[in-house]
């Protein structure tokens, strides 16, 4: 659907290496919902690709006759660059800038929201002050080339020495920079006042200067280094757009010309042929052309070269040496004139490319993993070379002083990326380049949707922080929303001591220029409150976890510094932190409570309408303010023992109940891991209860592709998983936080030997064992060992939990496991201890998804409990409803497009405007 409050005025200089990523950026914006005024001359128009029928509505394709000058300067029907000698260009400049006049009563008349503008039409800076309409200056060079460039910083005129090393803002290591007989031919070009009375230096200097943004045609996974050096220099954002790679399936249909050439690959093996190509812009002198012909000759390897007739050639047949199409026909294709050059890329047969290195057919040629061989010539050719070069994707030509090359030089390059042992590399790591460059998910649906909503909002980079309580039940909710975030294109810095930060799984690399991880450590106390090395719940026994909370109460100094520095547009917080509520008041940052508990939870806690003290007799009923029918409440044991923490001011000096109810308080919406499939009823309960925006933000599944590695040590796990019926075997774990008694785990431990069913029991040796064999009673593993498996210490939980051998689980019914159980069609069996974790089992258990182990009156269970359970939800007749159950509620919580495209999308965009829509 078109976004009817976007409109871009798009502006290229009339080059085709500007044209066409200027006309591919117009139809990604399209794509998107934008519309797109394209402004050009009637023959540069008709000269590209055709508009898709369906975003038609959206591009409108606006044609500007150019002024013709005296024929002697530009000759008639010249547009582009490719229609003139390179020393006309000064000329055709002179003649584009006349059409200032014809733009700025299209802009009277539309008055866009934004100008895209090339570095040529140094005009529009004025113009668009003039109508203050922004400016954006969208560079068709790569974000290496511009770095090296710098153009805010360079003092004009250049000199060819001081673009021979890379210069001094680029503070990590590159090898971007001229060869000196560049250097002399770009300064050539640079520098001098030409015809048009305005330098390219200066043009491109008052284009940047008044533009709110500049754009590349780029992305973090190839050029991060750069684009943030970039911004720094620039002092302004800097937005990568994606590379907007070529979509496969609106390549247009081969004609009956071309068919020979497909005929010929279709006989070719698979990457063993060369597409060569120079293009249009470049004109190769006689002796430059025979070169290449000869080195493609002495390569001995299969070649298509697209070559175009020089100007200096009389017909076709003189364009390369004598002789040489009957010597090469035999392995070789010479195309002149036009060909289907993007289909033939993507042909298999095509394995390497020797071309200019100009950024566009760089894109073209890594999207389909080829290898790189290197011929620059001008501006900022060379530029790229060095920096594929650089980054292992490529081999330069070998160059003389002067800058000419040799057949040699050619063939040994050629030889050396497409089949030698030496350019092995070079193979591998275009074909990895190919998975990043070639991802049209990436580019369109993550940079190109980030950029709308730049040009949406009219800033960039959201920032949120992220501030969770040390325990890993709720540190890990708050990573899996931050990954899901940046996912989305939001940046976020995630707050937590070292030792927590290192336990945490790992940040995709695709994402890790999105997500950042601040430590900072932990202020100790005396060993004898809080042992040295303890930074998170799991650390410590629980009576130790009031001085955790005193150690981490200390952080809000550090917390503040930060502030200072990012000044994110929200802080997202757990419950601990509630000294956060007063540092974003003296911030003025927007502050939102992530609850990590159930949606069922914390609308029967009640936070914010429960008098204090808590007595336990008000926690064994539904409360008033659930009016719908509702099990979800304590048992009395569990309600004491809930008020014993919940109530008391502790070390910290803070109770928990006063610690949520001042960040409740003091945010403008709370987050719940939920989806209105699953908890609606409570979800709306709970707006209704707190008067504010509760925003579920999806279940945050697991997403199957980001699973880890399964280590060797392992592997006896899964080759037992391998041999067990499909859904037979009980996965048992509680976790690591909470601490079991001998008791517990013992009847936990007989249970699973009186239900006879198949089970792999995760168990962390308890505190009160002297080692791995005293976890549990005398000779189990070995009554056991035909049908079950005790896994001490660390295993690769959720790659075991996604086995089809797993069919039920039996663990304590904190939110995040439940999350993950159901996910995979588990029969629940549940065994609640402490703070939502009951509430969770009555919620299951309501929804027909659980059985929940029987308990007497003091808490405590027996084996025949835990067996009976264990038998009725995974092979008795009156557990067949559960069963079914589970596997429609699967179809829900393990749908990554339902949490993430629906629900963290409907939430970033509560994040850009304040305004929260329930959908």
């Amino acid at each position: 659907m078109a976004d009817s409050t976007i409109h871009i005025v798009m502006l290229p200089w009339s080059a085709f290496g500007h044209l066409i990523p200027f006309f591919k950026l117009s139809i990604a914006l399209a794509k998107a919902g934008v519309r797109v005024s394209f402004v050009s001359t009637p023959k540069n128009i008709q000269r590209l690709p055709k508009v898709p029928s369906t975003l038609a509505h959206l591009v409108d394709l606006v044609q500007f006759p150019l002024p013709s000058l005296d024929k002697e300067l530009l000759p008639e029907g010249a547009e582009a660059t490719i229609d003139i000698p390179f020393e006309k260009i000064q000329y055709l400049k002179l003649a584009y800038d006349q059409l200032q006049h014809a733009v700025k009563k299209l802009l009277i008349h539309q008055l866009p929201n934004w100008i895209i503008c090339d570095f040529s039409p140094h005009w529009m800076a004025d113009i668009a002050h003039e109508f203050q309409v922004k400016l954006i200056f969208y560079s068709v060079f790569s974000a290496s080339s511009m770095t090296f460039f710098g153009p805010s910083a360079r003092k004009a005129p250049l000199s060819p020495e001081s673009l021979t090393v890379p210069p001094e803002w680029v503070t990590f290591p590159s090898s971007v920079a001229y060869q000196r007989h560049e250097a002399i031919s770009f300064c050539a070009g640079a520098n001098p006042v030409n015809a048009s009375g305005v330098s390219d230096f200066e043009r491109i200097t008052k284009v940047l200067g008044a533009s709110k943004a500049v754009l590349f045609r780029s992305c973090y996974e190839i050029e991060g280094e750069y684009l943030n050096a970039f911004q720094k220099l620039v002092g302004k954002p800097v937005i990568p757009i994606g590379l907007l790679p070529v979509d496969r399936a609106e390549r247009g249909i081969v004609d009956e010309c071309s068919g020979n050439i497909f005929e010929w690959l279709d006989k070719q093996a698979s990457k063993s042929v060369v597409f060569v190509g120079f293009g249009s812009e470049c004109k190769l002198t006689k002796d430059q052309v025979f070169e290449i012909a000869y080195g493609l000759e002495e390569s001995e390897l299969p070649f298509l070269w697209a070559l175009r007739k020089p100007s200096w050639a009389s017909n076709d047949e003189d364009s390369v040496p004598v002789g040489f199409n009957e010597r090469t026909c035999n392995r070789g294709i010479v195309c002149m004139g036009w060909i289907p050059q993007q289909e033939i890329l993507a042909h298999p047969s095509i394995g390497g490319s020797l071309f200019h290195s100009g950024w566009g057919s760089a894109i073209e040629a890594l999207q389909f993993g080829h290898s790189l061989v290197l011929l620059p010539f001008i501006i900022d050719q060379p530029l790229n070379a060095r920096f594929l070069v650089e980054k292992g994707l490529a081999i330069e030509v070998k160059r003389n002083e002067d800058g000419s090359f040799t057949r040699n030089d050619i063939a040994t390059s050629l030889r050396q990326a497409m089949v030698l042992e030496e350019g092995k590399n070079i193979r591998i790591n275009t074909r990895e380049a190919a998975t990043i460059v070639g991802n049209l998910k990436l580019h369109q649906d993550h940079y190109m949707v980030a950029f709308v909503q730049f040009l949406k909002m009219g800033t960039w980079k959201q920032i949120c922080m992220m501030i969770p309580w040390s325990a890993f039940g709720h540190l890990i909710p708050f990573f899996k929303l931050s990954i899901a975030l940046a996912k989305a294109g939001v940046h976020v810095s995630f707050v937590s001591t070292p030792k927590n930060i290192q336990r945490l799984p790992k940040v995709p690399s695709t994402l890790a220029h999105l997500v950042d991880l601040v430590q900072f450590p932990l202020s100790s106390l005396d060993k004898e409150l809080l042992p040295e090395g303890a930074e998170a719940t799991v650390d410590i026994p629980f009576e130790k976890i009031q001085y955790l909370k005193l150690a981490y109460d200390q952080l809000q100094h550090a917390v503040k510094k930060l502030l200072i520095n990012q000044l994110p547009n929200w802080i997202i917080c757990d419950f601990s932190p509630h000294w956060m509520a007063d540092i974003a008041q003296e911030f003025q940052v927007k502050l939102l409570f992530y609850n990590v508990l159930s949606a069922p939870a914390m609308t029967f806690l009640g936070v914010g309408n429960r008098k204090t003290p808590i007595s336990p007799e008000s926690l064994t009923v539904p409360p008033e303010w659930v009016t719908f029918p509702s099990s979800v409440a304590y048992q009395r044991h569990e309600a004491i023992t809930f008020c014993a923490g919940a109530n008391p001011v502790n070390a910290s000096g803070v109770s928990d109940f006063e610690r949520v109810t001042k960040i409740l308080g003091a945010s403008k919406a709370v987050l719940v891991r939920s989806c209105y499939e699953i908890e609606g009823e409570y979800l709306n309960a709970f707006q209704k209860l707190v008067g504010k925006p509760v925003i579920p933000i999806g279940l945050l599944p697991v997403d199957r592709a980001e699973r880890g590695i399964v280590d060797e040590c392992n592997g006896n796990i899964f080759e037992w998983l391998d041999k067990q019926a499909s859904k037979s075997v009980v996965f048992v774990g509680f976790g690591s936080e909470l601490k079991l008694t001998k008791d517990q785990v013992f009847e936990i431990a007989y249970g699973l030997e009186e239900s006879e069913l198949p089970f792999l029991w995760a168990l962390r040796k308890p505190s009160w064992a002297n080692n791995d064999e005293d976890s549990v009673p005398v000779g189990f593993n070995e009554r056991t060992c035909n049908r079950g498996i005790v896994c001490m210490g660390w295993i690769p939980q959720q790659e075991i939990l996604a086995h089809p051998s797993i069919g039920g689980s039996l663990f304590h019914s904190g939110w995040g496991s439940v999350i993950e159980t159901l996910q995979f069609v588990h029969s629940l069996v549940v065994l609640p201890f402490i703070i939502d974790q009951p509430l969770n089992a009555r919620f299951l258990v309501e929804k027909g998804l659980a059985i929940e182990v029987k308990k007497n009156e003091d808490g405590s269970f027996t084996r025949n409990d835990i067996a009976t359970s264990l038998r009725q939800a995974m092979v008795l007749e009156e557990g067949k409803n559960i069963r079914i159950n589970a596997g429609e509620a699967a179809t829900i919580v393990g749908n990554l497009k339902l949490h993430q495209d629906h629900y963290i999308a409907a939430f970033v965009q509560f994040l850009q405007n304040g305004i929260w829509k329930q959908t």
